[in-house]
């Protein structure tokens, strides 16, 4: 660590895991942190992997990885299907609140575009990508199971 005459002490090596190049310093000679390197990736506005913010539609949007950001409402669903979404998938917030990401308020909705999808095509993606909802659905129809809640 290097002292400045206002005895604040700066890192004299970049702060990036790893890395031992010297920091780059402003126009006062001042540290910036990390070297020119890792100044552009982790700078001021550098956010970890897991970080959270909330962009300024009122959606939060968390990192996945390193310049990969996600809606953290779609995050939560392509979790709960194990999946990536698929075209034409997207999820609504079933109160409105569009930063309550809790699954119970989350919903997939289909909503192809261009509107006007053919029924067989519509009945082959949802076959295609739901077939045990579809086959629960069909069995709560012919009366062999239980209706669900």
């Amino acid at each position: 660590m290097a002292t400045h005459n206002n005895g604040h002490t700066a890192a004299i090596t970049c702060k990036a895991d790893g890395c031992d190049e010297p920091v780059k310093t402003n126009k006062n000679g001042h540290g910036q942190g990390y070297c020119a390197g890792h100044y552009g990736t982790k700078g001021r506005n550098y956010r970890p992997v897991g970080a959270r913010y909330t962009n300024p539609d009122g959606y939060v949007v968390t990192k996945i990885s390193e310049g990969n950001f996600i809606s953290e409402h779609r995050h939560v669903m392509e979790r709960h299907l194990g999946r990536h979404l698929l075209a034409g998938e997207t999820v609504h917030h079933i109160n409105g609140v569009r930063d309550d990401n809790r699954i119970e308020n989350l919903e997939l909705w289909y909503s192809p575009q261009p509107y006007g999808q053919r029924v067989e095509d519509l009945l082959r993606y949802a076959v295609a990508t739901h077939r045990a909802a579809l086959e629960a659905l069909l069995k709560e129809a012919a009366g062999e199971a239980e209706p669900s809640p």
